[in-house]
């Protein structure tokens, strides 16, 4: 019992030292400790539940009428300390956004919530700034919000906090979604989302991210070439705003947005600044600006020349498009269409047909029939020639025939390949998974699920998960992998990139070889793994037991170096945990039950022929033939004694010719 009273007394000593060092920053307190006010509140809150509940447990370990007493006047005086630091704290936090209005100089904006003098004018409604927790969007709210909320006198608060919690959405509300509708807490929930989203130096961070992988234009695009000098304004305005040297950024600036033009908009900004002594951002963007404007104006002047003149009397003969090599910057011959030039399938922007959305969305048979009905080229899709007389050197990628790759189609082949599998369901072996991190080239992380394959010579990934790994260099390889039954596919490129442990320090550099065909689910089937006692280790892949898909083979180059050596067994009849440098991995048999009955026989085929006629040439094999079995060479030689033989009456074989000419 002495134990558990010093126990608590132990923490109500803490909490009260707690409460004495937050009167003391009371009275040290500067304009400079403003921003610490809300966590200071929170603190006070905290130590003061610890000391109640502190005190409630000495009340019934001890319950004599001077420990009674003695905790009463604690309570008593803890309460007063405590309501007096709570009303400096509120008083000082509404000083704090006080100050902030007045810095941001809309304080005294022109909103005008019932204002005795306003004429009543019937004005468009004005909808509130939403903010989702995109950070390069938050300075636009935070402006909004006090001009039209915040820096209004006649609003209460709880009104206040009403506009406010409906303006947050998405990932920014979720804070603030149990938020009690009161008077104090409007000033509480402004605070608490100033410091989560208004940092200086973490907006400029996301704004340069946000900057940096801007989609880049590779065809030229009215659309495309408007959103991306929009959203490059609106980030660089950002800057502007979080009064970075924009100034004296020409040559970053200048050159980001070069390098995400596409090539002919670069090519006519070489054309236009070949004098330039040098790259300025005021530049390039007016000219991308201008150009954008000339690009519409064309477009539209000859949407509306080509309807004219195709509606000349007498003539239903659509008018030729007019041709123009001056943006043909390729070494091989390939047609080359203008901006300007209509699409066949009427889509409002310029663009070849192998890039038209709608033509990519069609399937292989749907394509070939539109190719086939404008009597296009089947190998570079243009509508001046045919593919006798293309003159291109692309080819198929997938077959390398003369037809181009959006029109290939699969041939499918009969084939007689037949195949048996016999499945033990008391049974399964564990493969060894472990997620992990792959590093792309810019840095960024992202989360795999890998196979640790000792028998494998190489190290993979899926073409899915590569795409994604920007920054990424891909080398051109030739190789090719032989799996089981000696299937072979060919292998065109790698990346060299690093994976990262998810729980340890461990990183290792790895050459991968990139896997067109997805990768299989492992396990194949859900595993119940409930009643298996795990041990409190950190598994490398938790749901180990859950099918999941593969991003990643890891061979037995690397395999052994991920392996220390160590290992605990999970029971009789169940697989191993093994540690790696990824976390313990699950691997190694596991029996579901005793009995050898649960067998299953799987049949596998591709070919055309029904399920009947296989078994019957199964059964047809096991039979034994009554005649006997003649060579090809012995069934002629039998035929040709057939035919020219007979037995006379004495029943001896004798020639038929004879036999007949007697």
């Amino acid at each position: 019992m002495d134990k558990k009273i010093k126990a608590f007394q132990l923490k109500k000593r803490i909490a009260v030292e707690y409460i004495t060092a937050l009167e003391r920053f009371r009275e040290s307190f500067s304009g400079d400790d403003a921003k610490q006010i809300p966590e200071a509140s929170a603190d006070l809150d905290r130590h003061k539940e610890e000391f109640f509940i502190a005190i409630a447990k000495l009340e019934e370990l001890d319950d004599s009428n001077e420990a009674i007493e003695l905790c009463i006047k604690e309570r008593i005086e803890i309460e007063g300390r405590c309501r007096k630091l709570k009303t400096f704290f509120r008083e000082n936090l509404r000083k704090e956004e006080v100050s902030l209005n007045e810095t941001t100089g809309l304080a005294s904006s022109t909103f005008a919530f019932g204002r005795p003098n306003t004429p009543h004018l019937r004005l468009p409604k004005i909808e509130l700034p939403t903010f989702d927790g995109d950070h390069t969007k938050w300075l636009s709210f935070r402006d909004r919000f006090i001009a039209m909320i915040d820096a209004s006198s006649e609003l209460p608060s709880i009104a206040k906090l009403e506009y406010l919690l409906s303006s947050l959405k998405g990932e920014a509300a979720l804070p603030f979604e149990h938020t009690a509708l009161t008077d104090d807490n409007y000033s509480v929930t402004w605070a608490q989302l100033l410091k989560r989203y208004d940092n200086s130096r973490l907006l400029v961070r996301e704004y340069y991210r946000k900057l940096h992988y801007l989609p880049a234009v590779h065809v030229e695009c009215v659309d495309k070439l408007t959103n991306l000098v929009d959203e490059f304004l609106r980030y660089v305005n950002g800057f502007v705003k979080l009064k970075e040297p924009v100034d004296s950024w020409d040559t970053p600036l200048s050159n980001m947005l070069l390098m995400k033009l596409d090539r002919a908009t670069l090519l006519a900004w070489e054309k236009h600044s070949v004098h330039f002594k040098r790259d300025k951002y005021s530049d390039v963007i007016q000219f991308v600006e201008d150009r954008i404007q000339i690009l519409k104006s064309t477009n539209n002047f000859a949407s509306e020349s080509g309807e004219r003149s195709s509606k000349v009397a007498g003539s239903n003969r659509p008018p030729q498009a007019r041709r123009s090599i001056a943006n043909v910057a390729s070494s091989r011959s390939t047609p080359t269409v203008t901006s300007s030039s209509k699409c066949l399938l009427q889509c409002a922007d310029g663009h070849l047909l192998r890039s038209c959305p709608v033509f990519n969305g069609k399937d292989v048979h749907q394509r070939r029939e539109f190719v086939s009905s404008k009597h296009l080229c089947w190998n570079c899709l243009g509508d001046s020639h045919q593919v006798k007389a293309c003159k291109s050197d692309y080819t198929c990628r997938i077959c390398h025939q003369r037809h181009h790759t959006l029109l290939h189609a699969p041939v499918h082949t009969p084939s007689s390949m037949v195949a048996m599998a016999i499945q033990n369901n008391d049974g399964m072996v564990f493969l060894e998974t472990a997620l992990l991190y792959i590093v792309d080239g810019y840095g960024k992380r992202h989360e795999a699920r890998a196979l640790l394959d000792s028998g494998s010579m190489s190290n993979f990934v899926s073409n899915t998960l590569a795409r994604k790994l920007l920054g990424m260099t891909r080398n051109k390889v030739n190789v090719s992998v032989a799996g089981i039954g000696n299937a072979s596919q060919l292998m065109k490129g790698s990346i060299v990139a690093t994976v990262e442990s998810r729980i340890n320090t461990h990183a290792s550099q790895l050459e991968l070889l990139i896997l067109d065909s997805p990768f299989m689910h492992i396990p194949t089937a859900p595993i119940d793994a409930s009643s298996w006692e795990m041990p409190s280790l950190p598994l490398a892949d938790p749901s180990f037991y859950v099918p999941g898909k593969i991003d990643i083979i890891i061979g037995g180059d690397t395999y052994w170096e991920l392996h220390s050596g160590k290992k605990r067994s999970l029971g009789e009849g169940k697989p191993w945990l093994v540690e790696t440098a990824f976390g313990w991995v699950v691997a190694g048999n596991a029996s579901f039950g005793g009995s050898h009955g649960s067998q299953l026989c799987h049949l596998s085929t591709n070919v055309t022929p029904s399920l009947e006629s296989i078994m019957e040439r199964f059964w047809e094999i096991e039979t034994v033939a009554e005649d006997p079995i003649l060579s090809a060479e012995e069934n002629a030689c039998e035929k040709h004694f057939v035919a020219t033989t007979t037995r006379d009456a004495s029943g001896r074989w004798v020639d038929k010719a004879q036999y007949e000419l007697r």
